[in-house]
């Protein structure tokens, strides 16, 4: 497979790295070159080229940071409301972008909600490992497979801290939900578009285990580039991004009850079930 453009330079020049599927077990030769390579060997003509590879397996290890902020309602407080995103980068991205700007904003939530503890129990959680395949939303939802019962929504953010664009809500759950969301944006006068759909981020995990969910996701440059760096990355839009947090975390999190049904669409749980078994999930299936 090819990667870049004909206007690559420098660094840009480095063909994309890719990292060994589950799915084929790891068994699967491949190669990726740059596009510029790929059009010299085009417009030469060659019917054979000699592969260099220099490069070994290696195992590093990663963990899921958690803060927990019990819910003042003893009634309520067995229940969960999760803040969460991961912290980890591609080889390629400093990872300002994707995701560390995220990670300000869960953390700002938290700050907020320190502050103003809610009824219910509230988590914020920094997963490692996602760019490898959600696997620290795995391990999580492994780790806590007893009382996921009790999670009554994921927020999640993935993908923030750019200037210009707009934030999109990308939720994973009855649509019902998307309404009662729309609402409360509306009221807090915080703009955001809303799509009832299967997203690709740790808000996965807790969909696939029944937990309605939804992932922030900002337009943005640089994704997964060296060019994810913290000068794209604006206080401003991150203020109103937290706030997008804060206040779907107030209402979930103190909500007598919800409007919404707490279930998983049939057709977002197949495309689930579908996504974890073509990863290989490292820990176990669904219910």
């Amino acid at each position: 497979s090819i990667s870049g453009t004909p206007l690559d330079e420098g660094e840009d020049r480095l063909p994309r790295q890719y990292r060994i599927s589950r799915e084929c077990g790891g068994k699967l030769p491949g190669a990726c070159i740059h596009y510029l390579d790929a059009c010299e060997i085009v417009e030469a003509g060659a019917d054979k080229c000699h592969l260099k590879v220099v490069q070994k397996p290696c195992v590093r290890h990663s963990g899921n940071v958690i803060a927990r902020i019990e819910g003042t309602d003893p009634e309520r407080k067995h229940q969960v409301v999760t803040v969460s995103a991961h912290y980890d980068s591609v080889p390629e991205g400093p990872g300002a972008y994707d995701n560390m700007a995220g990670c300000a904003m869960v953390v700002e939530a938290c700050r907020f909600f320190a502050e103003n503890p809610p009824k219910r129990t509230m988590e914020f959680i920094l997963f490692g490992s996602e760019e490898k395949g959600l696997v620290g939303s795995q391990a999580y939802a492994a780790a806590h497979a007893e009382k996921i019962t009790d999670h009554v929504f994921n927020l999640n953010v993935d993908l923030a801290g750019q200037l210009l664009g707009g934030n999109v809500l990308g939720v994973t759950a009855d649509a019902s939900v998307c309404e009662e969301i729309a609402k409360r944006l509306e009221e807090a006068e915080v703009p955001a578009v809303i799509k009832n759909e299967v997203w690709a981020s740790d808000s996965n995990t807790f969909a696939w285990k029944g937990v309605p969910a939804l992932t922030v996701n900002r337009d943005g440059f640089g994704m997964h580039t060296h060019y994810d760096t913290w000068q794209l990355i604006s206080p401003w839009t991150l203020e109103r991004g937290a706030k997008i947090l804060c206040v779907l975390g107030t209402w979930l999190g103190n909500a007598e009850d919800f409007a919404f049904r707490r279930e998983i669409p049939e057709e977002m749980q197949k495309k689930l079930n579908s996504y974890y078994e073509k990863q290989g999930a490292l820990f176990q299936q669904a219910p």
